[in-house]
């Protein structure tokens, strides 16, 4: 058979096609709609629209070929035609189709411009105005540590130096959230130094991954250098985190240390497809301009803060900085870094010289840093209001910022304006592509204002959202505890320790629960456990203090001091120095309660010789701690009011310490035997602090002085739902019915203080009274 007589069918539809010019009209009907869209790829780049339009162009492009096909069998031939019965009802349904695609892929999808420009006016009455990102278009990725494959361990700084340097730089794109080991206050380090990768380098990518996630960050980089002669090469990996998988390999080269970062930055940008015209407008200026020109001052800005977050060692930090300073006058950032140095290693003075000088050229800085520096300053000058204002102008320049949001959702919380600070968060939460990262914050705002089960409601959230992360059941379990759900709190936990096992809280709280219910040996067995397989100085803290607790109750206050010295020495460890001073400041009551009240005196004196302004009327707080303790009204009103001005001075960042105060002020009254006005106060605290493990119990020991015994007895039981074997309360409660004369009642708790205390030290009052009033009613 010859091929002409093969399939004549074939051969007419064909023929039909081309009669009617199908292929040349829909040919014409693709290049013309390919043309489009690269004419909207264009305007949108132009124009910084929304970089979604030109997908949708493509998808509504392919979609509508089956109408066009119809027209173009049904009208492409040339005469007149109509339209045919097949064509009024596909066509349309065609269409339908294609809104519903439409509507399906991009119905959350923001169509407008990828940025918007925010125009404030600032303190000073300056005009200022920014190009900020919206939220779908900004990318979050960790840099890790760069492992140094070049064989020379003199360059072991560049590890921390690049990713360093490419955060810093990038602090310029408002497209891009990153952070590194050196800039994100130790908490990377702290994490990865746990799991036995203290260097940063060489990390398992499944671990990556894990924090990664864990910070709800989406992607993450890592990768190696070393030198090919003169010239530095990078290779670079870019990972998703929700996968693991990775997305490019990069590698980068340059002769110029600097404009190796430069391309660093870039090649992050390239990788997380961040177009090139949304960044047109966006001021991006080589790293040496807004850094510094000299690698002798950069290595030593890199030096001064792996000493700052390997090390907390805040003094040899800001000594290497210093150096820094002195290779290039005019390093902006190191100012910066020095005078935080300075504030933390306690010499405020040297602080607020080095903030002025980083004020003088902060014209180097990254617009963000530029507004911490000037928080940073209203903070040192104790100019709460002006900080506030600068970051309420901050946020409105900026309302993608949620660092700025979160500092102000901080200060409202220590002001106590928590409906403020719900609707901060509330607001943050409609400015990211993650809502529920925040519902923790609100559920701790509702536990400051006592509404439980709204708190309920938004860690349940988070759990919800976040179902694989230990954090989720330990928020719940905490939680329970408040309402006094034990075994939810239990389930919880050990919920907790299933998906992490090394949950260090999770071991505590359920040592705690035991301790709760009155089993005091086991729980200490539990921490000391806790303690020997413990490497971390932040860790072993935690478990001294925990262990203070456990001999406070015993009724043993030497043994509790000794396990507040060694928390000290493992505070000193990873806090500041200021830090170090302020909780030894709160530790002094341990110091009168072990008979140690010279050397609390001598602690205290050298507290306040070390205490620089604007911190140094803080040594106020352990002078009337200790005099409070040793029942010297007149001493203690002193330093309390002094207490309350540095507060009121210092605004925000001691807003927390408030609370003392009042509580103070509640003590100050009962040693006055001002008992009504001192009700007053402790009820106050116990409204401000729902989270106090004895908020009831100074309240019920003023009902018995007032001799409002049925009061004193129904507050004393409130207070042994949260802690029934609290020996003191035992105690109390004892007092409370002896004076009501129902000795079986008052010898039942009598008894049950004596068990818990019946190794007490031999000087602890409250012990060696219990025991006396016992033995009356023995007698009886």
């Amino acid at each position: 058979m010859s091929k002409s007589n093969h399939n004549p069918g074939h051969k007419t539809i064909i023929a039909s096609l081309k009669e009617r010019r199908v292929p040349q009209i829909v040919g014409f009907y693709l290049g013309a709609g390919w043309g489009l869209i690269q004419f909207i790829e264009w305007v949108v780049e132009r124009y910084g629209l929304s970089p979604y339009l030109p997908d949708i162009s493509l998808v509504i492009l392919i979609s509508l070929i089956p109408s066009v096909l119809l027209i173009a069998y049904f009208h492409g031939k040339p005469g007149a035609d109509s339209w045919t019965k097949i064509e009024k009802i596909s066509i349309p349904i065609n269409i339908v189709f294609t809104l519903g695609l439409i509507t399906t892929f991009f119905s959350a999808t923001d169509l407008s411009a990828a940025t918007k420009t925010m125009v404030v006016t600032n303190e000073n009455g300056e005009t200022i105005q920014k190009t900020v990102a919206k939220k779908q278009f900004r990318k979050k990725i960790i840099l890790f540590n760069l492992t140094n494959d070049s064989g020379d361990k003199k360059l072991n700084w560049l590890s921390n130096g690049f990713p360093m340097a490419a955060q810093y730089d990038l602090l310029q794109t408002p497209f891009i959230d990153v952070v590194s080991m050196l800039l994100d206050g130790g908490s990377l380090y702290r994490q990865l130094k746990r799991v036995g990768y203290p260097e940063g380098t060489d990390v398992p990518v499944p671990l990556m991954q894990k924090i990664t996630i864990e910070k709800h960050y989406q992607y993450f980089l890592d990768g190696n250098f070393k030198k090919e002669g003169k010239n530095y090469v990078l290779i670079l990996h870019v990972y998703q985190a929700k996968t693991g998988k990775e997305i490019d390999v990069k590698k980068i080269t340059d002769s110029n240390l600097f404009s190796l970062i430069d391309k660093f930055s870039s090649a992050i940008k390239n990788e997380l497809d961040i177009p090139d015209y949304h960044l047109k407008d966006i001021q991006d200026l080589p790293v040496a301009e807004i850094l510094t020109r000299k690698i002798e001052a950069f290595k030593l800005l890199i030096k001064g803060l792996q000493l700052m977050v390997y090390k907390n060692d805040y003094v040899r930090a800001a000594e290497v900085t210093e150096k820094a300073m002195k290779v290039d006058a005019k390093f902006s950032l190191g100012y910066l870094l020095l005078g935080q140095y300075y504030v933390n290693s306690n010499h405020s003075d040297k602080a607020i010289k080095a903030i002025n000088m980083a004020l003088k050229y902060d014209f180097k800085l990254p617009e963000f840093l530029k507004f911490s520096l000037k928080e940073f300053y209203y903070v040192m000058k104790g100019q709460s209001g002006k900080r506030l204002a600068l970051l309420k102008m901050q946020a409105q320049l900026d309302p993608e910022n949620i660092d700025v949001k979160q500092k102000m959702a901080n200060i409202y919380t220590a002001n106590e304006a928590y409906d403020k600070a719900i609707n901060q968060y509330l607001d943050m939460m409609n400015h990211t592509t993650e809502p529920d990262i925040y519902d923790d914050d609100v559920a701790t705002i509702y536990i400051q204002k006592n509404q439980l089960d709204e708190a309920e409601k938004y860690f349940k959230k988070y759990a919800a959202a976040y179902p694989k992360e230990a954090r989720s059941f330990n928020l719940l379990a905490y939680l329970y505890g408040l309402q006094g759900e034990d075994e939810l709190v239990k389930k919880n936990y050990e919920a907790s320790l299933f998906l992490e096992q090394d949950n260090l809280f999770a071991k505590l709280e359920l040592a705690s629960l035991e301790e709760k219910h009155g089993n005091l040996d086991k729980a200490f067995n539990m921490y000391q456990t806790a303690l020997d397989q413990a490497e971390e100085p932040a860790d072993k803290y935690q478990i001294y203090r925990k262990m203070t607790h456990i001999y406070m109750l015993k009724g043993q206050p030497q043994k509790a001091l000794k396990m507040i010295k060694l928390s000290v020495e493992e505070l000193q460890q990873f806090t500041p120095p200021l830090s170090v001073l302020i909780q030894q400041l709160l530790n002094i009551k341990y110091y009168v309660l072990a008979h140690k009240k010279q050397e609390g005196f001598k602690l205290l004196a050298n507290i306040d010789n070390q205490l620089q302004q604007p911190f140094d009327d803080l040594v106020s707080l352990g002078y009337a701690s200790i005099y409070l303790k040793l029942n010297n009204p007149d001493k203690a009103l002193h330093y309390i009011e002094v207490l309350e001005k540095t507060i009121k001075k210092l605004g925000s960042t001691l807003q927390g310490y408030k609370y003392f105060v009042l509580k103070m002020r509640a003590k100050l009254l009962e040693l006055q035997h001002k008992n009504n006005k001192a009700l007053k106060f402790y009820q106050d605290f116990a409204t401000k602090s729902p989270t106090s493990k004895s908020r009831f119990t100074d309240i019920g020991r003023i009902y018995r002085k007032l001799s409002k015994y049925e009061m004193a007895i129904k507050t004393f039981k409130k207070q042994l739902k949260i802690s029934p074997f609290d020996p003191y309360v035992n105690y109390q409660m004892g007092l409370t019915y002896v004076a009501m004369e129902q000795k079986p009642e008052a010898k039942k708790y009598f008894q049950r203080a004596a068990q818990i205390w019946q190794e007490a030290e031999k000087d602890y009052q409250y012990a060696e009274d219990n025991k006396k009033q016992l033995l009356k009613l023995q007698q009886l």
